[in-house]
């Protein structure tokens, strides 16, 4: 914390903690995007998927 006059004026995080912050926020985006495209349809049976994969 880095205070001014006595009063909070800007919190600093370390290196390591962003980088669990960044692949958080990447995680939980990739789930956000996950959950759009079963809402639009995209969505894929088990075969299908075994197919894709095996390409």
């Amino acid at each position: 914390m880095i205070n001014l006059n006595g009063k909070s004026a800007s919190a600093v995080a370390s290196f390591l903690d962003d980088g669990r912050t960044l692949k958080k926020n990447s995680f939980v985006e990739s789930i956000r995007k996950g959950l759009a495209d079963a809402d639009k349809g995209f969505t894929m049976n088990t075969e299908q998927l075994k197919k894709r994969l095996l390409k």
